[in-house]
């Protein structure tokens, strides 16, 4: 499709050039250079341009398809040709200007938006001080810039313009968006003094005004204005007064706004408060967290027939959970009965709806219903989101349930590598593992981890560090040789000889130890002995406010409870090192081997007589058996 546009410039050119004419069909001239222009090859519309009749319709047209393409070179280039060729002379090539005024400001070029204006009067002779339209554009062109604009508006006031509401519009809407009271004030002055009367949108963009700058002052003073001009606020003006509420926190004002709507609401039969009106007042609520005041606003507004849509729904839908105030499965009915009620009106649930729902179904740990409501979600055809599975996946996670870790394991990997993949957040990450190691899952909670760092998400979390510490140990309590090596993937050990715990927090050097200890007590089941030394260096960092190296004090305090004495440090000793001779390691292991065999031989002597025999010398040997269980791997439960 692109090379058929160049195609026919070469076709026309071969067949126009030679006979010294040009295309005169002008549908057929706007067709190519509006193909060429969508393309955005600047290099061959210049090229078609002298093989079409040119005309101000022609020009005007391309340059706005060029600015729609986000082609400044385009728009430039048309506009100095329509000059060139001079369907941009006079008051008749005024429509070219203006759709290059409008195009800069579309692709944010206010000085070009100047200077084009610029050569509309001085070299086109295009313009004159009756032409406010174009000044309208012009101020609009250059809202990107509100200390520009403000200074051209002031030079063409003083020129003689004759500015109407639209004008200072467009200077409240650059205030609007710059968060500019004061300029604001000045475009108020200056249309009292041109004696232009205000209308809807002054009112509603100096609301805005206000409320994007933090004034709420300033709202009640434009809602005062209004008052003593006469104007009575409008559906729309209605709605931007409760949303400059919403964003203050000031509920009580919104609910005295709510009041007089519903008044002249009756009175009017109608016509005040609309769907994004009841929008806003229920958001307002929800905010300041008075839930039942936000579904007391929306039954009042069903009960003055004002239509509901889907996002009112799920406003609704969130004002349902309410901690602290009901039980959480009588809210989760409240919300089901919403939803019921939703549906019967004819509105179809979308993404926002279901993940309102998951949310609620976690917060009652339903998992059962969100599994259905998910299964729904599926025969609807509704799109899922991050935010909608991550809720899922809490409240499957946070039920109760041999069966949930499982549930939550197979949910999360379809949304990984399934047909409709979402990617996960890092929130969605922490509710996954977070539910795999409530269910004991540590090895799955591990795997999910490490997918989390491959996708480059931060892992600093005191939960997935408390997680690894908590594999570690369960790796040495178990003597679990695929755990101990998922928690050494993690901890990037590679060695049991020397391990760096530089830059790791407290738990993880924790399970960085204990990662070792466990590697090297399957050396000694594999061999009998262990082959080496073994050093932590822990270096001696500022760890604390005292300056004292916190990661160090830790450690040896872990080694103290695994009954490892370490021979006493010399002065000679590096102190930002721990070594652990070999034979405190062997003479460790072996102690632990010998209880495991005392358990499992009074566990085999059997009757009641073993069994009194089993607790008596359980007590004699009370004291190695909590120490193994405190830190060696816990051999009070082999």
């Amino acid at each position: 499709m692109r090379g058929r546009w160049e195609a026919a410039v070469h076709i026309l050119r071969q067949e126009l050039t030679t006979n010294g004419q040009r295309l005169k069909d002008e549908a057929l001239s706007e067709e190519l250079i509006l193909g060429l222009v969508s393309q955005v090859n600047t290099a061959a519309v210049l090229d078609a341009l002298p093989l079409v009749k040119a005309s101000t319709h022609l020009s005007a047209t391309a340059i706005r398809v060029a600015a729609q393409r986000g082609s400044l070179r385009g728009v430039r280039a048309l506009l100095r040709h329509a000059f060139q060729a001079g369907v941009a002379l006079g008051p008749e090539g005024a429509d070219v200007w203006r759709a290059a005024i409008v195009a800069f400001g579309q692709l944010k070029r206010p000085e070009d938006a100047r200077q084009a204006f610029v050569d509309m009067r001085v070299r086109a002779g295009a313009w004159d001080t009756d032409d406010t339209p174009t000044v309208n554009l012009l101020l609009n062109a250059l809202a990107s810039d509100v200390k520009l604009q403000f200074i051209r508006a002031r030079q063409l006031l003083d020129l003689g313009v004759k500015p109407d509401t639209s004008t200072f519009n467009c200077l409240l809407k650059a205030c609007m968006r710059a968060r500019d009271v004061r300029r604001a004030h000045l475009a108020l002055q200056w249309m009292t003094q041109a004696g232009v009367g205000a209308d809807e949108i002054t009112y509603n963009t100096l609301v805005k005004v206000h409320s994007y700058a933090g004034d709420f002052e300033g709202v009640l003073a434009v809602w005062r204005r209004m008052g003593v001009t006469g104007f009575a606020p409008t559906a729309k003006l209605w709605g931007s007064l409760l949303v400059a509420c919403s964003a203050a926190g000031q509920l009580e004002q919104a609910s005295i706004f709510w009041w007089e709507m519903k008044q002249l609401h009756a009175e009017s039969n109608g016509g005040v408060i609309t769907t994004d009106n009841v929008c806003a007042m229920m958001t307002a609520c929800n905010g300041a967290g008075q839930y039942e005041r936000c579904l007391a606003a929306f039954q009042e507004a069903k009960g003055l027939g004002v239509p509901m849509d889907v996002r009112a729904y799920n406003i609704a839908l969130r004002a349902c959970h309410t901690p602290g105030k009901t039980l959480r499965q009588e809210q989760l009915m409240q919300a089901f009965a919403i939803y019921e009620e939703m549906k019967q009106a004819g509105l179809a649930p979308d993404t926002v709806t279901f993940g309102t729902l998951f949310s609620l179904c976690a917060a009652a740990r339903q998992g059962h219903c969100a599994l259905q409501l998910h299964k729904e979600m599926h025969r609807r055809k509704v799109p899922e989101n991050v935010v909608a599975m991550t809720a899922l996946l809490k409240a499957v996670g946070s039920t109760p349930g041999p069966t949930m870790a499982r549930e939550c394991t197979r949910i999360f990997r379809r949304m990984m590598r399934g047909p409709a993949r979402v990617k996960p957040n890092q929130a969605t990450f922490r509710v996954v593992v977070g539910a795999l190691r409530e269910a004991g899952e540590l090895g799955e909670a591990l795997r999910v981890y490490q997918a989390m760092r491959r996708l480059n998400y931060p892992a600093d979390n005191a939960e997935f560090e408390g997680l690894t510490a908590a594999a570690a140990e369960r790796a040495l309590t178990a003597e679990d040789a695929e755990l101990s090596s998922l928690v050494a993937s993690v901890l990037q050990i590679t060695s049991a000889r020397e391990v760096d715990l530089h830059g790791m927090s407290v738990l993880e050097a924790r399970a960085a130890v204990l990662c070792v200890l466990s590697m090297l007590q399957q050396q000694f089941r594999d061999t009998g002995g262990i082959a080496h030394d073994v050093t932590l260096i822990t270096g001696r960092g500022a760890g604390s406010e005292g300056g004292e190296p916190v990661v160090r004090r830790e450690v040896a305090a872990l080694l103290q409870r695994l009954h490892l004495r370490l021979p006493p440090e010399g002065p000679a000793d590096n102190p930002g090192r721990i070594v652990i001779p070999r034979q405190v390691v062997w003479e460790a292991l072996q102690t632990k081997l010998a209880l495991q065999r005392q358990r499992h031989a009074s566990a085999e002597a059997g009757g009641s007589g073993a069994d009194g025999g089993s607790s008596a010398h359980s007590g004699s040997s009370a004291k190695p058996q909590s120490s193994g269980h405190a830190a060696a791997g816990g051999n009070g439960q082999q």
